[in-house]
């Protein structure tokens, strides 16, 4: 079965689960899955949020990509706590 969509997992940094899960996902569903570490956000730069038009809501992944919030089918909001990177 191939689909095809796009998942955005927040957790923190090195969730091994995660990785597990964005591998099933792409391999046997084709889904383009992105993973968010929350705990190191504030550090790895790339937000964007705005209510104006014009600027895309996007967030740093893990691999150094972009993704923008507005095209994911769906956010995991899988683990947001312990302590953050702060630079």
């Amino acid at each position: 079965m191939n689909t095809t969509g796009a998942v955005t997992i927040v957790t923190l940094a090195g969730d091994l689960h995660a990785y597990v899960i964005r591998r099933h996902l792409m391999e046997d569903h084709g889904i383009d899955v992105a993973i968010v570490a929350a705990d190191t956000l504030a550090a790895a730069g790339g937000i964007t949020w705005s209510n104006r038009d014009g600027y895309p809501p996007t967030l740093p992944t893990e691999d150094g990509r972009l993704v923008n919030v507005a095209e994911q089918d769906l956010v995991w909001w899988r683990r947001c706590h312990g302590n953050p990177v702060v630079p």
